[in-house]
């Protein structure tokens, strides 16, 4: 004898496809990480000090436990909350491997970027603002995510304050570094192998940023237009979940 069919919102495609999306993408970025990361660790990492070389391992770590944690949060939504929709309102670890765990791995980021500008373009000023901003991110971050671990609603100030700080940070990174590769490019146009190489690192760095930043705006983005904000839709989730 069939079971009658699991009655669902009309948003439903709209609540339960981003984590799931979200997750997917979280997982494939996180085999590139991985890959890039034994890369660096059997190569390029020997050339490296112990401080870049501690941040690495770092990441790696940390960025392993949140994608464990975003299973975690699967299973509690789809495999142990099988059919009840209000499961998708709870947060289980999200508050934590989201916005808390997010905002942390940002700042670290954020900051081995800062301390590179000041070490290879010998700016004091800019870095400096770029690290205060990426500060000021990582508290809304924290907030954002203690606040939805006590009480299941979004702590909005905090989570704006968060990704619009953060992206400008990326914003002010990314500029830097597209003007110090144009430096470098002007001042090293006959030493292709190291204008080469350099070239390399900086377009990377400026993709990296870009992409953050791009991010960052999108959710806030979800957040901003009532059609798309929770609890309508879970749009902003599909890029939470990374």
């Amino acid at each position: 004898m069939e079971s009658a069919p699991i009655s669902l919102p009309p948003n439903a495609s709209l609540l339960l496809a981003p984590p799931l999306i979200g997750v997917t993408l979280n997982w494939w970025l996180y085999g590139i990480f991985l890959m890039q990361y034994f890369v660096y660790v059997n190569n390029a990492g020997t050339r490296d000090g112990k401080f870049l070389k501690g941040v690495v391992h770092f990441l790696f770590v940390i960025d392993t436990a949140q994608t464990l944690m975003v299973m975690d949060d699967v299973f509690f939504w789809f495999v142990y909350g099988f059919g009840d929709i209000n499961r998708l309102s709870r947060f289980n670890l999200a508050a934590i491997d989201g916005p808390f765990l997010d905002a942390v791995i940002t700042f670290t980021v954020q900051v081995v970027y800062c301390w590179r500008l000041w070490k290879i373009g010998g700016w004091k000023v800019l870095p400096l603002f770029a690290a205060s901003l990426s500060t000021i991110a990582l508290v809304g971050g924290l907030i954002a995510g203690i606040h939805s671990t006590i009480d299941p609603t979004h702590e909005r100030t905090a989570v704006y304050l968060w990704l619009i700080a953060s992206a400008v940070t990326d914003f002010v990174v990314a500029s830097s570094m597209a003007y110090l590769l144009m430096k470098f490019r002007k001042n090293t146009a006959s030493q292709n192998t190291t204008m080469s190489t350099v070239k390399r690192i900086f377009l990377l760095t400026l993709e990296t940023n870009a992409v953050t930043a791009a991010v960052a705006i999108a959710l806030v983005t979800f957040f901003l237009v009532p059609a798309l904000s929770p609890p309508k839709t879970n749009m902003y989730m599909w890029l939470y979940a990374w």
